[in-house]
Parts: structure tokens; C-alpha cells; sequence
């Protein structure tokens, strides 16, 4: 299983990946990431271009619906398309890395980013 993403403007030195199951969000009743499944550490080295890493544990992920979640070092941009679509986002450090369980988050609306996750069978 590899995760991945196509950097934008700015490159940071290192990014956390993650994909997450969705829950639905204690206030809100809208779709939000749960539980942490996989993830990896990704190390960008030029702009706008596409960074993948293995994940840290193989595991067979069933169909259904997904968060990919990143955390950036820095400030990261990601590529994206420009469509708006419905983004969750909640602050954490890099250093404690990708939470087990995602934090309650926050709405808000942005263009669709290029991540993805790539697996074999």
C-alpha cells in the first residue's frame, strides 16, 4: 500500500499521510474522519510534483468511504483542481504525528486537492 500526494507551490521537507474512516460529526451530523488505517511519511523535494511513500503497516481496506487526511510539516500546498468540495480540517502538531482518532473538526469548503492511496492485492 502506497499514499501519496502531487505537491503545489511550496515544498516542505516532510508530510504525513493518513486514510481514515468516516463517522459522522458530533455537532453537525456531516461526514468526518474516524479512525486512522494507514498511514505514511512522505519527503517532497521539488515543487509540483508527485511524492508517494509504502505504508507503515500493510492492511487490506474494503470498499467504502474514505478521508485522505495530510499534515504538513509546514505550510504545504497541495495540487488541486479548483472544483470546491467539503473539507474537514483540526489543528494537531507534527511531531505527535497522525492521530489514532481524528479530533473533532471544523467545516469548510476548498478546491479538491490530488492525494491518493494505491494498493496491491
Amino acid at each position: 500500500t502506497h499514499l501519496g500526494l502531487i505537491v503545489g507551490n511550496f515544498a516542505t521537507d516532510s508530510v504525513k499521510i493518513g486514510i481514515y474512516t468516516s463517522r459522522a460529526h458530533a455537532v453537525d451530523g456531516n461526514q468526518e474522519p474516524g479512525n486512522l488505517l494507514v498511514q505514511a511519511v512522505l519527503a517532497p523535494t521539488a515543487i509540483n510534483t508527485l511524492v508517494e511513500g509504502p505504508a507503515t503497516v500493510e492492511a487490506l481496506i474494503p470498499a467504502g468511504t474514505y478521508w485522505i487526511v495530510f499534515l504538513g510539516k509546514t505550510t504545504t500546498y497541495i495540487r488541486d483542481n479548483g472544483l470546491p468540495v467539503p473539507w474537514r480540517y483540526s489543528l494537531t502538531t507534527f511531531v505527535a504525528g497522525m492521530p489514532a482518532v481524528f479530533p473533532p473538526s471544523t467545516a469548510y469548503s476548498a478546491p479538491t486537492q490530488n492525494m491518493f492511496g494505491r494498493g496491491y492485492r
